[in-house]
């Protein structure tokens, strides 16, 4: 897993506060009600008042109606960082001074190793803390038992968990239809992309292309703009321009910045064959710059 992709998958963590409580209870065995996850709710992560250098945690959710019965802290861990388990500790003390009331340390891995690690108590001599970790596995067991009826967030994981296979493009699939009907961000969509296997990439455009005349330029067909295009132009100029058009919008709702002198050059290129590199390029680059190289 790239470092690179922390920062979207943590906001789908902070989306929802309540799919962190579904995660307690449901991976993690903690007997919590409909009523106390419907509670759910963000709280600051920063710790600064233990004056220490400032200490921010991924999420922080509080459960109870009023004054919180259980907190939870949420962590998403894509890399071994032995660090962590000094500043995890720091975390669960300065959390339990604010809120005064029982905390859990959740800690949700894509990769089995990274799991396997951050699973082991930390023990600091006087005690000692426990993570809960949602590893990969925990993650593809929720999926299966949930079905059709997958959270969308559940979907985005169990998606990147699977990476490969049927189940991985089913869920990609549905990942893709539930962001069509506006329930959810293209971030979702470009997370799935960018980690799925190239050949499941490529399935899931095809199957796009085929089912679906979607209305966002990221989801059309490239050569249907150009197409548009072509039929008013009578030439093979409004494709290029189409597929060009398209590859802007793209990296515009990923967050990439496209300068006036990058986006001169994709549309004034009319190398289809070009302009479909690109296009394929687009979901993975990190910057513009990025896409020409």
């Amino acid at each position: 897993m790239k470092p690179s992709h922390h920062e979207p998958l943590v906001e789908l963590l902070r989306s929802r506060p309540a799919f962190a409580a579904e995660l307690l209870r449901d991976a993690g065995g903690l007997a919590l009600s409909d009523a106390v996850v419907d509670t759910a709710r963000s709280d600051s992560h920063s710790f600064a008042e233990l004056e220490l250098p400032e200490l921010r945690a991924d999420q922080v959710v509080l459960l109870g109606p009023a004054e919180p019965d259980l907190a939870a802290i949420v962590e998403l861990q894509l890399s071994a960082d032995r660090d962590k388990r000094y500043s995890w500790p720091l975390y669960v003390a300065g959390l339990w001074r604010r809120r005064r009331c029982p905390i859990e340390l959740l800690v949700v891995a894509l990769d089995p190793s990274v799991a396997r690690r951050c699973a082991r108590p930390i023990d600091m001599g006087c005690g000692h803390v426990q993570p809960l970790v949602v590893g990969p596995e925990a993650i593809c067991r929720l999926s299966e038992r949930a079905g059709g009826g997958l959270a969308p967030e559940l979907a985005v994981l169990a998606a990147l968990a699977y990476r490969a296979g049927p189940r991985a493009e089913a869920l990609g699939r549905q990942v893709i239809e539930t962001v069509a009907n506006g329930q959810l961000g293209l971030v979702y969509v470009d997370l799935v992309l960018s980690y799925l296997q190239p050949a499941l990439v490529r399935a899931l455009e095809e199957w796009m292309n085929q089912q679906y005349e979607y209305q966002h330029p990221m989801f059309r067909r490239p050569w249907d703009e150009g197409k548009a295009a072509g039929e008013a132009a009578g030439e093979a100029k409004g494709e290029a321009k189409g597929k060009a058009e398209a590859i802007l919008t793209f990296l515009e709702a990923r967050g990439i910045s496209v300068p006036d002198e990058l986006a001169d050059k994709l549309l004034s290129c009319t190398d289809v064959k070009q302009l479909d590199e690109w296009a394929r390029r687009a979901a993975h680059v990190e910057s513009a710059k990025e896409l020409f190289s």
